[in-house]
């Protein structure tokens, strides 16, 4: 009685009270631990959180109103105080192994100006760039949203990392199989899923794949109500605003009863036709969504592309997202018709196929240059 304490998130998150130097010290003591152990780097979760107005003065927020950090007005519980103080001497930490350790962060603020901040020489390598995880099919709208980060993060010292799923998000094989009447086409998110894959594998920066989208899964949309443990859904009450969908557990082969994941059954059910979506079986095809990614990545790590690559966007047509990178090309077909390649085209990946020297309707493809 008569003790408090401050959270943001659930009630069972507690904040952390930056201000105290033994917080400080012991986030510094993980990192050294982690990084002592040989990681490459760190992904920091919502870190404007740390930064809180040192006196806790009243943000005199609007009750009625729920708090978003990218559209929301500034305010004294987030992206204040010394959060940016704390976050270099993070950097500082990174830069003392050799070779530095890589410091990413997801960071949700309202403006571009605040989002520099984080990006300054002596804080983050990079930020992620979260907008194309909700960004719907089409050509205008990918580019807009591309071009934005781009502009906002590629300084030559910081890049943006790309992101189209996340434990956050819906997956992006229902998102862009979602039709206007509301109904499901799986098969076509995942055909634009594929696509989507290469222009984020060819953008600069870096790019995180988030687990599971190297095989295709879909979110599962049916989970019992009874076993959804999203704070969002215990609040609202209403399934459907929930993030479990996205976090069933991997189907690595066709064992029952949790696809190989462990000895017994997932905490949130796998659809029963999991085991087609396994990394087992998708193992032994070679046209399947994980060989399809590992084909993708090889072509990344061997092409001439680096962090900083030039870039230019190709103007094929309002429907067409193209660009230059590198010595490849990306191409990704947004538009009702079919594109013609050109008949010297040197075709490196391609999302479906493209061997009739068109290129079909919602698939993506590399050219070498």
């Amino acid at each position: 009685p008569g003790q408090w304490y401050l959270h943001l998130f659930d009630p069972s998150q507690p904040d952390l009270n930056w201000s105290n130097p033994l917080v400080r010290e012991s986030f510094e003591e993980i990192f050294r631990f982690w990084f002592d152990r040989g990681v490459d780097g760190l992904r920091l979760d919502a870190v404007p959180a740390i930064g809180k107005d040192a006196d806790f003065q009243d943000a005199g927020c609007d009750q009625s109103s729920q708090f978003a950090p990218e559209t929301s007005p500034p305010t004294t519980y987030w992206d204040a105080g010394d959060v940016h103080e704390v976050v270099s001497t993070w950097r500082r930490i990174a830069e003392a192994y050799d070779p530095p350790k890589y410091l990413v962060g997801e960071i949700n603020v309202s403006s571009a100006e605040a989002l520099l901040r984080y990006i300054r020489p002596g804080e983050l390598q990079s930020v992620f760039a979260m907008n194309l995880a909700k960004a719907p099919w089409d050509a205008a709208e990918f580019r807009r949203r591309i071009a934005g980060n781009l502009n906002f993060t590629s300084n030559g010292e910081s890049w943006p990392t790309w992101v189209l799923s996340s434990h956050d998000e819906v997956r992006s094989v229902t998102r862009f199989g979602e039709l206007a009447d509301g109904s499901l086409d799986i098969a076509l998110g995942t055909r634009r899923a594929r696509a989507a894959l290469l222009i984020t594998l060819a953008l600069p920066g870096g790019a995180c794949l988030y687990q599971g989208e190297e095989l295709g899964l879909p979110q599962v949309k049916d989970l019992p109500r009874e076993l959804l443990e999203d704070p969002i859904v215990t609040r609202t009450g209403n399934p459907q605003k929930g993030r479990d969908g996205c976090r069933v557990a991997l189907p690595w082969d066709t064992s029952t009863p949790s696809f190989g994941f462990g000895t017994g059954p997932s905490r949130l059910p796998q659809p029963s036709d999991w085991g087609s979506l396994s990394a087992q079986v998708q193992e032994m095809d070679h046209s399947s969504f994980l060989h399809f990614t590992r084909r993708a990545l090889k072509v990344r790590r061997e092409s001439k592309f680096s962090l900083f690559d030039n870039f230019e966007w190709v103007e094929l047509g309002e429907d067409v997202l193209a660009f230059d990178r590198g010595d490849i090309r990306c191409i990704v077909n947004f538009g009702a018709t079919s594109l013609t390649l050109a008949p010297d085209a040197l075709v490196v990946v391609a999302s479906a196929d493209v061997s009739a020297g068109k290129l079909p309707t919602d698939v993506g493809v590399w050219l070498r240059r």
